[in-house]
């Protein structure tokens, strides 16, 4: 089934495609009844831009980097480094990370007492 979907789309737009409106224009590219410039024009040519933007982005991976404020691997470069700073120093403190299920300690190491007042 997954495999006739696609065809089936295909054959039902180009069925609209070559359909007609009562006055015998092509109903593709006659939407609603707009004259043709400025309105169909300025359809067209927002479609060919997005076109372009998008295969620009395929050839050319890198041309948009310059859009973005930060580049992500340095945030991701910065985190790690921000982690191993931190799991060093607590390392060399002694202290225990929580979230780390590797650390085994008993309870008086933790300082948790059993006696309750």
């Amino acid at each position: 089934m997954k495999q006739l979907i696609p065809q089936v789309i295909l054959i039902l737009f180009i069925n609209l495609a070559q359909s007609t409106t009562t006055g015998g224009k092509a109903l593709f590219g006659n939407y609603g009844g707009y004259i043709d410039w400025p309105f169909q024009v300025l359809g067209y040519l927002t479609v060919v831009f997005a076109g372009m933007l998008f295969f620009i982005g395929l050839a050319v991976p890198n041309a948009y980097n310059g859009l973005t404020l930060v580049d992500e691997k340095t945030i991701m470069d910065a985190d790690q480094s921000e982690n191993s700073e931190q799991k060093d120093s607590a390392s060399e403190t002694g202290i225990v990370d929580p979230t780390d299920h590797k650390a085994e300690y008993s309870k008086e190491e933790s300082g948790i007492s059993e006696e309750v007042a």
